[in-house]
């Protein structure tokens, strides 16, 4: 299908969807409803693929970063981020 003809069915201008098909822009909970709409899947799907790519731009970005934060280990009982609060009434 052109994108002239999508951008028909889906009652948006050409342009914002060709950004979002070329990756210039980011598929919003309402251009992934219309999109869902137009081809009879789950609009999650759009929104899933957009976080997909954020966050494989963002462990691209700071991989070395990353790579120098050592892990607690999971086993640890302090494995937990704590805030130093007590949760106890005093």
């Amino acid at each position: 299908m052109l994108i002239a003809e999508a951008s028909r069915r889906m009652k948006v201008s050409r342009q914002p969807l060709h950004a979002v098909l070329n990756g210039t822009t980011t598929v919003t909970a309402e251009m992934a409803l219309r999109f869902a709409r137009l081809t009879g899947g789950a609009p999650e799907l759009y929104i899933d693929m957009q976080i997909g790519y954020y966050f494989e731009m963002a462990r691209q970005r700071l991989k070395d970063a990353l790579a120098k934060i050592a892990p607690v280990p999971q086993h640890h009982p302090s494995a937990a981020i704590s805030t130093g609060k007590s949760n106890s009434a005093r």
